[in-house]
């Protein structure tokens, strides 16, 4: 019965009021902030959980596998980016497209931003590769 009381007691899921494909980047954003607002320990929010170091890490389930997206200080970025990703899922992309390329979380977030407006940016655009290692 404990456990039965426990699931009762956690936040209901966050839902977006239409498919997440109907919203462009910056309507995401001002979602990701108010609910960041709403929720500021990121209870209800799947793929955002609380990281090592004050860290928000974002992950989506893509292919069967788990992918890491990122670590963020504010969640309000950990959650736009988790919206990012589940846009670029259902649009049938890979959630991070620059995965492998060294880039930071937010050098990727904004890559990831004008990639859900249509656009294709050019990487080399969001400056040099990150030079500090990825967490493990």
């Amino acid at each position: 019965h404990e456990r039965a009381a426990g699931a009762a007691a956690r936040a209901p899921r966050v839902r977006l009021p239409a498919p997440v494909e109907r919203y462009s980047a910056e309507q995401l954003r001002r979602h990701a902030e108010q609910i960041a607002e709403e929720r500021p320990n990121g209870e209800g929010v799947s793929g955002v959980s609380k990281g090592a170091q004050s860290t928000w890490l974002v992950q989506i389930k893509w292919a069967g596998k788990g992918i890491h997206v990122g670590y963020f200080h504010a969640l309000a970025d950990a959650v736009e980016r988790r919206l990012l990703a589940e846009k670029a899922v259902a649009q049938g992309k890979h959630p991070v497209p620059l995965c492998g390329g060294g880039y930071s979380s937010m050098q990727q977030l904004e890559h990831a931003r004008k990639v859900a407006d249509g656009e294709d940016p050019d990487p080399s655009a969001l400056g040099p590769p990150s030079k500090r290692p990825r967490p493990s």
